[in-house]
């Protein structure tokens, strides 16, 4: 099934059964309302089966390049039951990226001087009952990334499910560097970039701490 194409149709409301609905960051001003970036994370099998961790990436950018943004893959755009819709003002943007592996990682775009917030609602099976999504935001912080790359804002949230545990998401980030040096594969999204590693990859490079 292609899940970016059939957004509009499995795509339920689904904020209720989200644990930490939204995250937000980025400076605000007092002088006028600041432009926002808003990324909407669909989170598809196996990792809404599984579990597993999600790293989100906020990078600030020239607001030449925010409004230059070209159009592309955005899988909010076709979701008309998004509720972020509603808290968007002109000038504000809505991305959208389908994360399905264990260890997702999403580098995003937010205006210079402006906010970001993101959120995680999972994919419905129109055939079968998707299970209950239920994420923690485990760390906060600046960070990781490989050579050339400078993360200044990054969460990780762990994604609950029947095989991975939050001390293996603390191990991945901890690992992070070491995905990205290993060139997972990359999708290009309107806005953001998902970073979608095997679990093979994953399971070559993590740190592992002493017992």
């Amino acid at each position: 099934m292609n899940l970016v194409a059939s957004l509009t149709l499995v795509v339920g409301i689904t904020t209720a059964t989200i644990a930490v609905p939204m995250f937000a960051g980025g400076v605000s001003s007092e002088d006028k309302e600041p432009m926002k970036a808003q990324l909407t994370i669909y989170v598809a099998p196996p990792l809404l089966e599984q579990g597993g961790t999600v790293i989100v990436v906020a990078d600030e950018i020239p607001l030449n390049d925010w409004e230059a943004i070209a159009d592309g893959t955005n899988p909010a755009l076709a979701d008309t039951q998004n509720e972020k819709r509603k808290e968007l003002n002109p000038g504000d943007q809505l991305f959208g990226v389908v994360a399905s592996t264990k260890v997702s990682i999403i580098e995003f775009v937010y205006p210079e001087g402006g906010t970001y917030g993101f959120n995680l609602v999972p994919v419905q099976d129109a055939d079968r009952t998707s299970p209950q999504l239920r994420t923690d935001r485990i760390l906060q912080g600046e960070g990781g990334g490989g050579p050339g790359r400078e993360w200044n804002e990054v969460s990780t949230v762990h994604v609950f499910g029947s095989v991975v545990s939050e001390r293996d998401s603390r191990v991945v980030r901890a690992s992070s560097s070491m995905i990205m040096r290993a060139e997972p594969e990359k999708s290009v999204y309107q806005g953001a970039v998902l970073y979608s590693p095997t679990d093979e990859l994953v399971e070559n490079v993590l740190i592992r701490p002493k017992e």
